[in-house]
């Protein structure tokens, strides 16, 4: 098992997270987020929704923090 950890989920952190966790249908690795602020918080509420012109991708990280010591690997 993989983990991968997004430092910054912003724009550009949050639209390769959620694909990469789209794309993990095997369940081969695990990816959480880093995030602060109304992002940390939207995340771990309702996850991850990117809105693009020919699709939409909603999305739940493995695990969502404020520090990567609370990050589970």
């Amino acid at each position: 098992m993989k983990n991968i950890c997004i430092y910054g989920a912003g724009g550009v952190g949050g639209y390769f997270g959620a694909k990469m966790i789209r794309n993990n249908r095997d369940h081969l690795v695990h990816v959480s987020f880093i995030a602060r602020g109304r992002h940390l918080d939207q995340i771990q509420e309702r996850g991850l929704t990117l809105i693009g012109d020919n699709e939409t991708i909603a999305v739940r990280p493995d695990a969502a923090s404020r520090e990567i010591a609370q990050v589970p690997f």
